[in-house]
C-alpha cells in the first residue's frame, strides 16, 4: 500500500498492549479468587482429595478403634480419604483410638452440632486423656479442608516415625 501511512503497525502495537494489559487485570482477579474466594476452597479441596487418595502404611490397612455415638466398633483406613467415608457413620459424636493402647494413647474426640443452620464440627486431640490441641470448624463456611488437615496432623503424630503414614 503506497501512500499509506505507517499507522498500521501503531495500531497493532496500541491493540497488542490494550489486550496485554485486560490479560493482565483478568490474572490478577483470578489470582485474588484462588487464594481468597470460593475458588481457592474449590482448589484446596481438590487438592486434598488427591493427597488423600494415597495409599496408607504402604498399601496396609490399619484397624482403628472408634466409639460412634456411644456404640464401640472399629474401622478400617487405608488412606486419609477412607478415615473421611468412615466419619460419615457419626450423627453426633466420636471418639478414635489412633494407637493400639486406646483411651490411654492418641484419641481424636470429635462434636458435631447445628448453629444457626451451619454445622458446626469441635475436634479435641488428646493423649491419655490430656489435651493436646483443639478446634472449631464451620463445615458450612470453611468446608471440610481444615478439619482433614487438623486429623491428618493427628495421624502423621500417631506414626511410629512421625512421618505422614498416608502417603
Amino acid at each position: 500500500m503506497k501512500g499509506c501511512p505507517q499507522w498500521h503497525g501503531l495500531v497493532e502495537t496500541e491493540e497488542i498492549a490494550i489486550i496485554s494489559l485486560v490479560l493482565l487485570f483478568i490474572g490478577i482477579n483470578i489470582a485474588k479468587e484462588i487464594r481468597s474466594g470460593e475458588l481457592g476452597q474449590i482448589v484446596g479441596f481438590f487438592k486434598m482429595m488427591k493427597e488423600g487418595q494415597a495409599d496408607v502404611f504402604d498399601g496396609e490397612t490399619r484397624t482403628l478403634a472408634v466409639e460412634f455415638d456411644g456404640v464401640e466398633g472399629t474401622i478400617e483406613v487405608r488412606s486419609l480419604n477412607d478415615f473421611s467415608m468412615q466419619m460419615s457413620n457419626m450423627r453426633k459424636s466420636a471418639t478414635i483410638y489412633l494407637e493400639e493402647s486406646g483411651k490411654f494413647g492418641r484419641t481424636l474426640d470429635i462434636q458435631m452440632d447445628e448453629i444457626e443452620n451451619d454445622d458446626i464440627v469441635k475436634i479435641a486431640e488428646c493423649i491419655g486423656g490430656e489435651l493436646v490441641r483443639e478446634q472449631e470448624f464451620n463445615m458450612d463456611k470453611e468446608g471440610p479442608m481444615g478439619l482433614m488437615s487438623f486429623i491428618g496432623e493427628a495421624l502423621k503424630s500417631a506414626s511410629p516415625d512421625g512421618e505422614e503414614w498416608w502417603k
